[in-house]
């Protein structure tokens, strides 16, 4: 295993690292895996940019490199115990949108969405007009986003199918 995994983290207090953090648990709770055993995160995607946009959110928020590989698809891997715990610890085993984003201030709210959305929405035309769709097995997960999206002013819907992923249309 590559060896940053004692490497201590910084742990987000001020303003700019606690947003960070927020659009950083955005996009794992959309595309990211915390492997809680071998003390890793990582974030598998298509697009390099965004990878590069994840890399420079950790190392700015918790001072930790990531390492970035392109492999079948570009990849980032941070090895570090401790940020794994916390992710683990905030996210409940990254099924979860954290207290402190759901109770946070709008621009938190907003960096988790951006990060969420940027992972995992889409964007579709239904009914001959184009919107942004999140699809989600998770409908406790779903209601979440659209009360979130409603602090911010947007309007959202949710979507429950009995037998496909339920959708968020915005």
């Amino acid at each position: 295993m590559v060896g940053i995994i004692k490497n201590k983290i910084k742990i987000p207090k001020a303003f700019k690292d606690i947003n960070n953090e927020s659009e950083i648990i955005g996009i794992m709770l959309g595309d990211g895996y915390i492997h809680n055993k071998g003390y890793s995160i990582r974030l598998k995607v298509r697009e390099k940019d965004f990878i590069k946009n994840f890399s420079n959110l950790i190392e700015k928020t918790y001072s930790i490199k990531a390492i970035n590989r392109d492999y079948d698809y570009p990849c980032s891997f941070v090895h570090s115990k401790e940020l794994s715990k916390r992710l683990i610890e905030l996210t409940h085993n990254n099924k979860k949108i954290p207290d402190f984003i759901l109770n946070g201030l709008k621009e938190t709210k907003a960096r988790f969405l951006r990060g969420f959305i940027d992972s995992e929405g889409s964007v579709d035309t239904i009914y001959n007009r184009r919107q942004i769709v999140v699809t989600q097995l998770d409908i406790e997960l779903l209601e979440q986003l659209k009360s979130l999206l409603s602090d911010l002013g947007i309007q959202s819907r949710v979507i429950k199918k009995k037998h496909d992923s339920n959708k968020l249309i915005i």
